[in-house]
């Protein structure tokens, strides 16, 4: 059986080392099927990411873009030209480039960037990711934009398994082409190889497999924000940890022990700013008008009416059980003095003014449908529950006044609209159903019909995370 070979091997060690120091990378001018709207957002994502990594130098592709922007070829027929690609990187002194291409496809935006190795265009990497396209019609987020990209970019870079470079060698110091940027501190241990062997894939053109042999270990001792030393610990037997070496792991050491400093009122002052996490509470007037009316019969305009001013205080909470769950308790008193007028005349009976007093409690269960991952975002609310109304007023036979309660459940349903620097509308309306009522001091016989509703309508201004003021 004749042995396997695999076409497109690369064999050396210092060699390939220096071949694959990818050092400098240029950036394409991106393709896509929407008049080039993305060019510039790419170009400049990738230019801000790579200049702030200390182990890339950036090499700016303007000039070969407008020459091939310029190509009676479609643009799209050059960056995908290995030979055209490798003339760019060769003029511009370009060991590697990014390309990117970017396709929409209805709602989305699929992007795909490719790291290629010049001369030939070998594939280093690739990554492919999509963009949504917001649903209610207004353009992307620049900034949002930038950061997907520049999050593809980063795991790109992470697929060749080369995280720095040795960019020098002095005896048993050494330093490396990254430092803070890259996530090093003083205390980790880098182990450094060689590149013995790169696999390619005689079709595709593509790197399939890095094979590395460690040529000895280090500890980071001093770490600047671009470039880090460190100190070689051990070296494998026979070999030598040398300039233009990868870093091939980061092994990271214990992290510095930092006492907090705790600030009572700083603290303090944190837990007001932060949203609330376990419910709210409420207090507030109960204003309006009190009306009555009792007619004695359905087809005689006969009774009592009534108008006047009714006061009292409220207060309600709610207890969120997880982020959607929640249950609320509501409890209100109230007090009026109520003047009645004789139904068929519409004058007034002339007796003293009857003292009402109404006790409301409220207990339900409710689902919080938020629109937004926010907290304090617009959402809806559906709530069952349970509501008595008790009215207390001296039992009379001619006024037809007596004590008189209302029972029953509701299901109700409610929303919450932010609009703009804390202000925001809320609506609910409730319905009862299954309601009875009691009153026998003035009526004879059981009701044959009862309807309850209560409809809320008003705005709030959110002061702080935990203090709002509402009015409806």
């Amino acid at each position: 059986m004749a042995p396997l070979v695999w076409p497109g091997q690369a064999r050396a060690s210092a060699e390939l080392d220096r071949k694959y120091s990818l050092r400098t990378v240029g950036v394409l001018r991106s393709w896509d099927n929407v008049d080039g709207l993305f060019s510039d957002y790419v170009t400049s994502a990738f230019r801000d990411w790579f200049q702030a990594q200390s182990r890339f130098v950036f090499i700016d592709l303007s000039k070969a873009d407008a020459l091939m922007q310029a190509s009676k070829l479609s643009y799209l027929k050059l960056v995908e030209d290995n030979e055209v690609l490798g003339q760019v990187s060769k003029v511009m002194k370009s060991e590697s480039v990014v390309r990117t291409k970017v396709w929409k496809e209805g709602s989305r935006y699929r992007f795909k960037i490719d790291w290629l190795h010049a001369p030939h265009m070998e594939l280093l990497a690739t990554e492919t990711f999509q963009f949504e396209e917001p649903s209610d019609g207004k353009s992307f987020s620049a900034e949002d934009l930038k950061k997907a990209l520049q999050g593809a970019l980063e795991r790109l870079v992470r697929q060749v398994p080369l995280l720095a470079s040795v960019s020098g060698r002095d005896g048993d110091s050494f330093t490396l082409d990254v430092g803070k940027n890259a996530g090093l501190r003083r205390g980790d241990t880098v182990v450094v190889a060689t590149l013995d062997e790169v696999k390619k894939h005689p079709l595709l053109n593509s790197i399939v497999d890095w094979r590395t042999s460690e040529t000895g270990r280090g500890t980071i001792e001093t770490v600047d924000e671009a470039i880090s030393f460190g100190k070689v610990l051990s070296e494998e037997a026979g070999r030598k940890l040398s300039r233009q070496q990868k870093v091939v792991k980061i092994i990271q050491g214990p992290e510095p022990r930092v006492e907090p400093v705790v600030d009572e009122n700083q603290e303090r002052a944190k837990e007001m700013e932060a949203p609330p996490r376990l419910g709210w509470g409420a207090g507030g007037l109960w204003l309006g008008t009190l009306s009555r009316q009792y007619a004695t019969s359905p087809q005689v305009n006969a009774g009592r009416s009534g108008t006047a001013l009714f006061l009292g205080a409220k207060a309600e909470g709610q207890l969120w059980l997880n982020r959607e769950w929640f249950a609320e308790l509501g409890l209100a008193f109230g007090f009026s003095s109520l003047n009645q007028n004789d139904l068929s005349t519409g004058t007034s009976t002339g007796l003293a003014s009857i003292s009402v007093t109404a006790i409301q409690s409220r207990l339900s269960m409710g689902y919080t449908y938020f629109a937004t991952p926010e907290l304090t975002g617009p959402k809806g609310t559906l709530r069952l529950g349970y509501q008595s109304t008790a009215y207390s007023m001296p039992s009379s036979t001619t006024e037809y006044t007596g004590p008189c309660t209302t029972k029953g459940l509701f299901l109700g349903v409610g929303g919450d609209l932010p609009l703009r620097n804390g202000w925001g509308a809320l609506v609910n309306f409730d319905f009862g159903f299954l309601n009875t009522v009691s009153a026998s001091d003035f009526i004879s016989s059981s009701a044959q019909s009862v309807s309850s509703v209560n409809f809320f309508l008003g705005g709030y201004y959110r002061w702080k995370p935990r203090l709002s003021l509402r009015m409806g």
